[in-house]
């Protein structure tokens, strides 16, 4: 994560299926052509170093990207077996390409704990009517996951797009899982360099399957302990998290991080504080900020717990192919069968979004029920969000509000940012974020189109949220953090 309809041979292609749901046309047999052209004359001609154009990346799910001015993509001319290799080198990903098909391999000197291996097709050239000669697509070759749109098969479910500027030296790659909504889109530019298929794959067996999840342990390779995954992982420098209170002096406990750190443009701050532990369920205070012109608003909604892009295991994939797991995940929705370790999470599915308009402040308690759209009020319910205030300062928009969550058992629990990836309850929460414009005034104003300016990310996402000192509160002013 489409909206292509296939020509009438690709049709035929998709449709062609066995009964575990990928194309019997592209599946088994021997992949070997000692071909060293390739068929699609726009992939071939896309060999060459692509850096990010600087403020070229515009959307990322986890947050624009507005620094990113680095090597992006490299992508190798055709080996002695017709196959191309197409590589993001800043988020370990290796892709290998041969004849139809595609195969999605990611983060091999990890080990089986971090690896994972999913399977596309190339689409023919020309494919919905796109150029031939700059335009490449590829689209998911398997059944929907958990974590796909419902009802979704083929380019619905994944689709990555990459297309030539005139001159041959720009490119723009665009990723949709699942459409419309955009998961990356960044301008490129070409540079001279030609780096060898060799230097390109480093050893690492990226072999064609039809099945998405760990490789092989065999096709593995280990780097010692200079895992690229965790280049990524936040820093801990001076202290182990962000809290700005030690366990011992009191029952309060305050943790305070950047959102999408690598945004410079909106640079979003989050606080969260923990009356005390255990919370299973207790008040939980939240402030959100983000740059934004006086006349934004800003949104904060929690959307569940972390899930990998996963298959089902084999009892349960046919009874939820379909339309089961998790079909909201990377949209606005929030799937309803969400629930914590503990059981049903208050908080999930809700969104606090809140302007200043004509010198007043509005905290909207809202929903998103569509997969993508603009969120609504809550109506007819009591409501979650507690001690509620905007404001606008220092070119900031703030939201501040409390809520009942259940955010951990222990000290450790509540830390969004631990040592190890997605191991404490705040770590797994998933939060997204936006800003955009309003329309109209007062409470019943309408809420605009955020455009890239948005972001879904669990908070202890490596590299992507990063821990920052909290603030000393100022004592001769009155908190806006609620204590149980």
């Amino acid at each position: 994560m489409l909206y292509k309809q296939l020509l009438s041979i690709i049709t035929l292609v998709v449709s062609t299926k066995n009964t575990d749901g990928y194309s019997t046309l592209l599946r088994g047999g021997s992949t070997t052509s000692k071909n060293t052209s390739h068929s699609h004359p726009a992939l071939s001609s896309m060999a060459g170093s692509w850096d990010a154009t600087t403020n070229g990346i515009s959307t990322s799910i986890l947050g624009p990207f507005t620094h990113a001015n680095d090597k992006w993509l490299t992508i190798t001319k055709a080996d002695n077996d017709g196959n191309i290799y197409l590589k993001h080198d800043i988020m370990d990903q290796l892709m290998r390409v041969q004849n139809e098909q595609m195969q999605y391999c990611f983060a091999y000197e990890r080990g089986p704990q971090g690896a994972k291996t999913a399977p596309f097709q190339l689409m023919p050239p020309g494919y919905d009517g796109n150029d031939a000669s700059t335009t490449v697509d590829f689209c998911w070759r398997g059944p929907r996951l958990p974590t796909h749109k419902a009802d979704c098969t083929g380019c619905e479910c994944a689709h990555w797009q990459l297309k030539l500027g005139t001159d041959g030296k720009t490119m723009k790659s665009i990723f949709w899982m699942s459409y419309p909504v955009i998961h990356m889109e960044v301008e490129l530019t070409k540079t001279d360099t030609i780096v060898s298929t060799e230097e390109v794959v480093d050893g690492w067996q990226c072999k064609f399957e039809n099945r998405t999840g760990t490789p092989k342990s065999k096709d593995l390779i280990h780097h010692g302990n200079d895992c690229p995954y965790l280049k990524f992982q936040s820093k801990k420098v001076a202290e182990s998290s962000s809290s700005s209170l030690p366990d011992t002096d009191k029952p309060a406990k305050k943790f305070c991080l950047s959102v999408s750190s690598r945004d410079i443009v909106h640079d979003a701050q989050l606080e969260y504080t923990v009356p005390h532990v255990p919370c299973m369920p207790c008040n939980v205070s939240f402030t959100f900020s983000v740059l934004t012109d006086e006349d934004d608003y800003v949104a904060l909604g929690f959307r569940g717990s972390v899930y990998s892009y996963s298959d089902w295991n084999d009892e349960t994939a046919k009874a939820n192919r379909t339309d089961g797991g998790y079909p909201d995940y990377l949209g606005m929705a929030t799937s309803p069968n969400w629930e914590s370790i503990y059981g049903p999470q208050p908080i999930n599915g809700h969104i606090a979004l809140g302007y200043v308009n004509k010198g007043k402040g509005y905290l909207r308690e809202m929903e998103a029920t569509h997969y993508v759209g603009p969120p609504s009020d809550i109506q007819d319910e009591e409501p979650l969000l507690k001690d509620t205030s905007v404001e606008y300062a220092d070119g900031r928009t703030v939201i501040h509000f409390t809520a009942e969550m259940f955010a951990g058992q222990t000290g450790e629990d509540i830390d969004w940012n631990p040592s190890a990836p997605f191991s404490t309850t705040m770590a797994r929460l998933r939060i997204m974020w936006a800003t955009g414009s309003i329309h109209g005034d007062g409470i019943a104003a309408s809420v605009g189109f955020h455009d890239s300016a948005r972001a879904i990310s669990p908070l202890g996402f490596p590299g992507y949220n990063e821990p920052r000192h909290c603030e000393k509160e100022d004592t001769n002013t009155k908190s806006y953090l609620s204590v149980a």
